[in-house]
């Protein structure tokens, strides 16, 4: 699907255009592509001109060149310049949040008239006295090497067993976390995903290809600190997240709003996963919408 533009260094990245009005670009989370997204994005696309495009190494984007968020945040600049938009409607869930803290670290604000983020942290490891990261606080740099352990030993199902149950099961900053790949846990996993094709035996298995994709992004969100980033995001900002949440909550969403210039907060209320983009999806359009419609 798609069709294919040439970034600056060379790679072909393989994009979408769609629509009318408004330009709204969005960027991808971890394990996804325009695929998977594609009801999304015409949920969208009468209210907006919709470009996104596959992030290196996912859907038909060939793993090419620097697999990275600075890249990924490269491509974005290249795509923009590319299709020759102006005053940007930024959007990204999870790891596309992360691309667009790169995007603002390397470019500042240039293109972008205002931006949403859908339920992320700008710095994923636990360190120092910083807890709003990954996991209510308990993702550590212990754990980061238990998953890289994992990955480098090619034991990428513990991983995202591991990872799968933190952003679908329920959960609050007071419960600590062991992040073990337990058999309770792929039972518990089995039944909540009972109705997925392949079940979750399909969100565990990952084809030897994809290996070094998952693992270089995952590198590339723990070992980012974003925060300094924060300040600079001089445009309006729509800061939607989940409430409870799970892996991040409204402590973590508060902190950001405290730091960006003009913060606009959107709780998705009765949402205690990471998964609000599937079960709450018609209130993060109409969102996302909403802002996009706003005057400033």
């Amino acid at each position: 699907m798609g069709q294919f533009f040439t970034a600056s260094d060379g790679a072909k990245i393989n994009y979408i255009d769609m629509g009318q009005g408004p330009v709204l670009l969005y960027v991808h989370a971890y394990g996804q592509n325009m695929v998977v997204k594609m009801p999304f994005f015409e949920s969208l696309a009468p209210h907006f001109r919709v470009v996104s495009f596959d992030q290196r190494g996912w859907g038909e984007t060939p793993v090419q060149g620097e697999l990275s968020l600075d890249q990924s945040a490269k491509d974005t600049k290249d795509l923009i310049e590319y299709l020759g938009l102006k005053d940007v409607y930024f959007a990204g869930f999870s790891m596309g949040v992360s691309s667009l803290f790169a995007y603002v670290r390397q470019f500042g604000t240039r293109h972008l008239e205002r931006i949403a983020m859908i339920d992320m942290t700008p710095c994923f490891i636990n360190k120092e006295g910083w807890t709003h990261g990954l996991s209510q606080g308990w993702y550590t740099e212990e754990t980061y090497r238990k998953y890289l352990g994992w990955m480098d030993a090619g034991n990428y199902r513990d991983f995202r067993l591991s990872f799968t149950y933190e952003i679908t099961m329920p959960n609050n900053a007071a419960n600590p976390r062991d992040f073990e790949p337990t058999e309770e846990k792929y039972k518990i996993l089995q039944e909540a995903m009972k109705d997925l094709p392949g079940g979750v035996d399909a969100l565990l298995d990952t084809p030897q290809e994809l290996q070094p994709v998952f693992r270089a992004y995952w590198v590339s969100m723990s070992e980012n600190d974003f925060r300094d980033v924060l300040p600079k995001i001089d445009k309006p900002m729509a800061i939607i997240y989940g409430r409870p949440g799970s892996i991040y909550d409204e402590a973590t969403a508060n902190y950001i709003a405290s730091r960006v210039q003009k913060p606009e907060l959107y709780p998705v209320d009765n949402n205690g996963t990471h998964r609000l983009m599937i079960s709450h999806e018609a209130e993060v359009n109409q969102k996302l919408i909403d802002f996009g419609n706003r005057r400033f």
